[in-house]
């Protein structure tokens, strides 16, 4: 046992720290949480984990510090293998396993998770790993525990998530020096620690008043990322409608339509101009405009597919092609012959990479000047700039999906409104939290 310091908003507070063997495990509910018809016991307490780690060279590096903050519990160690250690008595305690957990969040969990993953696997071999990309693991369920990154859960590093939503604790930024190398038998002195378990103690402090102001009161119910907060309210607001079951069925694509939406589906362009490569430009001329809530006008003010497509079947004519696409929502496989930009076009738009089938292509950064041949999927608007940006032979289509046209939902136009409303009240007043908040906002995009 060591007494050691945690660091407030108004000062520091004294606290003892046990190792595994001394430590004594608080009293904890469990609580059950049904999902997919499977029943899981939850505790009400979440534990909150961070490790120190140094480095000598790029490939050798390891864990020399740790803590814990589980309740009112603070337990520390220097080896990552008495996490493992810490993580087997609680189990054994609380009797976990797959049908009984313990929430255990970690700041930054793929970092943390790097070092400690072989020893997890130690523990339990069946440990599955759930990560975004390379190195990027956000969640990690090993017997009795889930494992989850709470950068990902509030998009906050943990100064900012102490600063703006703890209640009590804050993090003790600068007390140690990064720079000296610390091994495992290294003397660790006041600050040391005292930098380690103020990084527990804020980070429980500020998940849970993170949760609180999302409306949980536990961490097993809330989501694994931030934006998973802004699905669960539409889905919540989707539920609520009694049309929105209906309405959803009857928007049902079957397979083959389902891959010819996939297909068409494309992001922004993004694309220097070949015309000034290489070139420094100067003019008084010179312009750009910037959409103030683009995401959320768009969601609120144009058209979109409303209900079941259907299969339109021969288009015979340009003319019939153009008052398909003024009339509804439009997907079609698109063939052009000698297709090429015409003068004067600055950021061409059909992407390479999104075309089915190509011939003889000549592409300036991954977008299409010129070709012999070309088959991509599109939609109305994508052939509303294809016709203003090429000029080309010959033209041909297949596939011709149509849908009606028709408005978001009430339901998910009101959350959109509400996000905005909550952004515009930050902007000015927390910069911080209006970043967070306009996040959230163009997260009901997705």
């Amino acid at each position: 046992m060591i007494d050691s310091y945690v660091k407030t908003k108004n000062g520091r507070q004294a606290i003892k720290a046990y190792t595994v063997n001394e430590m004594q495990l608080p009293v904890v509910a469990f609580k059950e949480k049904q999902k997919n018809h499977k029943i899981t016991k939850y505790a009400v307490k979440h534990i909150c984990l961070d490790t120190e780690t140094s480095h000598i060279t790029n490939t050798c590096a390891w864990v020399y510090q740790w803590a814990v903050k589980f309740g009112g519990l603070y337990v520390y160690g220097r080896k990552p293998s008495e996490i493992i250690d810490f993580m087997r008595k609680v189990a054994e305690h609380y009797g976990l396993n797959e049908e009984k957990k313990i929430v255990l969040y970690i700041h930054n969990a793929a970092y943390d998770l790097e070092y400690i993953k072989l020893f997890l696997r130690q523990y339990d071999p069946t440990a599955e790993f759930l990560a975004v990309d390379a190195h990027a693991i956000i969640q990690c369920d090993v017997l009795g525990f889930k494992i989850l990154c709470s950068y990902k859960l509030t998009n906050m590093s943990l100064a900012a998530l102490a600063d703006n939503y703890a209640e009590t604790y804050a993090k003790a930024v600068g007390e140690i020096d990064y720079d000296i190398v610390r091994y495992q038998d290294s003397e660790l002195n006041e600050n040391d620690w005292f930098y380690m378990f103020s990084d527990v103690a804020a980070q429980d402090d500020g998940i849970k008043g993170y949760l609180k102001m999302q409306g949980y009161k536990y961490a097993y119910q809330a989501p694994i990322t931030s934006t998973g907060f802004v699905r669960a309210n539409c889905r919540k607001a989707a539920k609520a409608d009694e049309h929105w079951r209906g309405e959803f069925s009857a928007s049902r694509l079957d397979l083959e339509q389902y891959n010819l939406c996939r297909q068409c589906f494309m992001g922004g362009v993004c694309i220097a101009s070949f015309m000034y490569s290489g070139q420094t430009v100067r003019s008084d001329k010179l312009k750009h405009k910037d959409f103030t809530s683009s995401y959320p006008a768009r969601q609120t003010l144009d058209y979109f597919p409303d209900g079941a497509p259907s299969w339109y079947g021969d288009v015979e004519s340009m003319q019939e092609l153009d008052e398909l696409c003024a009339t509804y929502c439009c997907i079609f496989v698109l063939t052009l012959e000698n297709v090429h930009i015409k003068k004067g076009v600055t950021a061409p738009c059909i992407p390479s990479s999104k075309c089915i089938h190509k011939e003889n292509e000549l592409k300036l950064n991954g977008k299409i000047v010129y070709a012999d041949t070309l088959t991509m999927v599109v939609c109305e608007l994508d052939w509303k700039w294809i016709q203003k940006q090429y000029d080309f032979d010959a033209i041909a289509i297949d596939k011709m999906l149509i849908f009606e046209r028709g408005e978001m939902p009430d339901w998910l136009k009101n959350e959109v409104f509400e996000y905005f409303q909550n952004k515009c009240t930050l902007k000015g007043v927390n910069d911080l939290l209006y970043a967070k908040s306009k996040n959230m906002l163009n997260s009901v995009y997705g």
